[in-house]
């Protein structure tokens, strides 16, 4: 099986047990008020692991394969040591910074909540917090395992540690299980790094103070990164603003359908984060700009082509999935129905968006990312939160999500292709499967129910059509003869050079 296909298949599987957990906590609370804290308090810690993971996703890496190729083993766990030093000590600081004051944190995030409501997210934020240290730890040593080739062991780590959240919900008692469940995720974090250490790089890092020659690198590229994924996470905690100030369970609503949608986009990226920006970030060390633009065009292909047919089914399944999350008869299932339309567009461009930052991190054009990717989405979320919030509710907030999910990205396409960094035919494809999925989109919403009206019934039905909405799409775009359906194929062969590294 090809490394991409495998890849995207473990994280899926990971992110199904992370949809379990979802599953679990809307039959026991629905639309409430402590789901709404604990997103709140949620929110800053996520806010954090997301900027300083995509440093060190998209920074560490070339560093570190850039520090292999020209000092060997010992230069690569040199690196490795300053940048743990590094990012050690500043997620200790902001645990700190974030623990001590969690009602200033909570009021300053979502002030339309109830007095008691701010008060559990606090309590959400200060516990959740302590997972950062662990968690920026195992962040690092999974970067330095996927940038030896190893990148079977991580997502095999990240789905045993999906599980242990699992586990406590299933084991906590009765209005509970949120209290368990952050609590656990704390423990995965541990647990996680511990072992992402053991089967990947086995580190004997300390800490201390001592940084490395490639710190300094890292800190000079670092503004560039995390203004595009401070603005991108920032999208999140500005669409929880507003939310505040609507009707308590709307929060709850949104981070649902956000957390479902989320499933797919991490699945779909996760070849694009390990395997093709590893690979991208060998080719620009050697300087070889021509495999470099052919891979990134080809990556760009598959990609878009796999998240718009998953698009199609998001959206398509919409009231199934809203059914089967909240059960028959509750009054909170159109709403999440229509979040998940309007999210679809986020599932649709999340993998392209995230090709192209790693494409400009690689190739060292970061302010073009910086500026389309990072600063103009958020000025557009903004402005767009502010104008539907009061007329289209929580739908109005999802739905800019996904505009914001594709607004720069043709820019920074063009600015790519003008440098030589992106090669090929594109939007003749992607118009071409944007059709496709829109057809297979409508089809499913209207099927009528299949099965009973019980919940395995619905998960059955639901997962059954799912699969024939994914075959109808690649029946239709094959019709229309799309290259990226059979370069996916291609991958499946095996033998594949390519494939060896896995």
């Amino acid at each position: 099986m090809s490394r991409y296909l495998l890849l995207s298949l473990l994280t899926l599987i990971e992110q199904l047990a992370a949809l379990a957990v979802q599953f679990f906590i809307a039959r026991r609370y629905g639309a409430h008020g402590e789901v709404d804290a604990w997103i709140v308090g949620a929110s800053l810690p996520a806010l954090f692991s997301a900027v300083a993971g995509s440093i060190g996703g998209q920074l560490v890496m070339p560093l570190l394969a850039k520090s292999r190729e020209e000092r060997g083993e010992e230069g690569f766990q040199t690196e490795l040591a300053g940048f743990l030093n590094l990012f050690f000590w500043i997620s200790c600081g902001t645990a700190l910074a974030l623990a001590a004051l969690p009602g200033f944190w909570t009021g300053l995030l979502a002030p339309g909540l109830a007095s008691g409501t701010r008060d559990s997210a606090g309590w959400y934020l200060a516990v959740l917090s302590a997972g950062l240290i662990p968690g920026l730890a195992g962040l690092l040593y999974s970067q330095a395992a996927q940038a030896s080739g190893k990148y079977v062991y991580i997502p095999l780590l990240g789905l045993a540690s999906a599980l242990v959240p699992l586990g406590a919900v299933l084991l906590a008692p009765s209005g509970a299980e949120l209290r368990w469940m952050a609590a656990a995720q704390v423990l995965a974090a541990l647990v996680s790094a511990l072992f992402a250490n053991l089967l990947g790089v086995r580190s004997r890092w300390v800490p201390s103070f001592r940084l490395s020659a490639g710190t300094g690198e890292l800190l000079r590229r670092t503004l560039p990164a995390l203004l595009i994924v401070a603005a991108t996470r920032l999208n999140h905690t500005v669409d929880n603003f507003f939310a505040s100030f609507l009707p308590e369970g709307e929060l709850s609503v949104l981070g649902y359908a956000v957390r479902a949608t989320s499933i797919l986009q991490a699945a779909l990226a996760a070849p694009v984060i390990s395997v093709v920006f590893s690979d991208l970030s060998a080719l620009a060390a050697k300087g070889d700009w021509t495999a470099f633009s052919a891979q990134a065009a080809a990556s760009g292909r598959r990609s878009v082509f796999l998240s718009v047919g998953f698009a199609a089914v998001i959206a398509g399944l919409g009231p199934r999935l809203a059914t089967l999350l909240f059960g028959f008869g509750a009054g909170e299932s159109a709403h999440l129905a229509r979040c998940f339309v309007a999210l679809s567009g986020i599932v649709a461009f999340a993998a392209w968006g995230s090709l192209l930052t790693r494409v400009c991190f690689a190739a060292r054009m970061d302010r073009v990312a910086v500026i389309f990717l990072g600063i103009v989405p958020l000025l557009f979320n903004i402005l767009l939160d502010w104008l539907l919030v009061g007329r289209y509710g929580i739908t109005g907030l999802a739905a800019v999500t996904s505009l914001n999910a594709l607004i720069g990205l043709p820019v920074v396409d063009a600015v790519l292709r003008r440098e030589g960094r992106i090669s090929g035919p594109f939007y003749g494809a992607f118009f071409r499967s944007a059709g496709c999925a829109l057809l297979t989109g409508i089809l499913l919403w209207n099927l009528p129910p299949l099965f009973g009206r019980d919940t395995l019934s619905l998960a059955i039905e639901t997962a059954l059509l799912g699969f024939c909405g994914l075959a109808a799409y690649s029946l239709l775009t094959s019709v229309l003869g799309e290259t990226a359906l059979r370069e996916l194929l291609e991958e499946l062969r095996p033998g594949r050079e390519s494939d060896a590294a896995v």
